[in-house]
């Protein structure tokens, strides 16, 4: 992916003011539609040059990219007309973010904040994004020792475990379970039922 026109960006004004319709001439508020921010929005077309942006702007915008880079849509596809969430529910209930974790997911709406104030700033957006990083590959390495010892017991190497075998497991790598059966009823298994090791590492590191 490329990033391009950083030749349409501003600096903010050297007296810390935010920037207005009018800050630098009555048509310079710049940027895609599809990518503005609400207030950006809003001051492109106050005629009073009284309402105003600033930082938190370019926060929504890398929210949006870092969107549209991992699903391939927007998350307010009626931007700038609206932004209402669409119909089918949150920004994330689309197919495309069912292999996205949840922090990462998590970390991107922070910075979807219709409230220009209640998003992070660009260093704690970044010091959030590295413990996102650093717990995914925390999570990954979880999940391959959880595979190789379930491989062991595995012994007709199709992939599946009983329900005993599993609890003993669990206790393996530091996650005994007491009750058994409410886990798999968690699940939707039967009791009796073998447990295919691949599909309970992605049940339990999604719950």
């Amino acid at each position: 992916a490329v990033l391009v026109d950083f030749g349409l960006a501003r600096e903010m004004p050297a007296d810390g003011r935010l920037i207005r319709r009018d800050t630098y001439s009555a048509l310079d508020v710049h940027g895609a539609n599809m990518t503005m921010s609400p207030e950006k929005e809003l001051a492109k077309y106050d005629l009073t040059s009284m309402l105003e942006y600033g930082l938190p702007s370019d926060i929504w915008c890398a929210g949006l990219l870092a969107y549209m880079l991992l699903s391939g849509t927007v998350p307010y596809p009626d931007a700038p007309d609206s932004f209402r969430l669409p119909k089918n529910g949150a920004p994330f209930s689309d197919a495309s973010w069912d292999c996205i974790s949840t922090p990462t997911k998590s970390w991107i709406n922070s910075m979807f904040q219709l409230q220009p104030e209640r998003r992070p700033t660009a260093r704690a957006a970044l010091d959030e994004l590295r413990r996102v990083a650093v717990s995914a590959r925390r999570e990954e390495s979880l999940k391959a020792e959880m595979r190789t010892i379930f491989k062991k017991y595995d012994h007709d190497a199709d992939g599946l475990i009983s329900t005993g075998e599993l609890q003993r497991i669990l206790s393996l790598v530091g996650k005994p379970v007491i009750d058994i059966k409410a886990l798999l009823g968690t699940m939707d298994l039967p009791e009796d039922r073998k447990v295919h090791y691949d599909e309970f590492i992605d049940w339990m590191h999604s719950s």
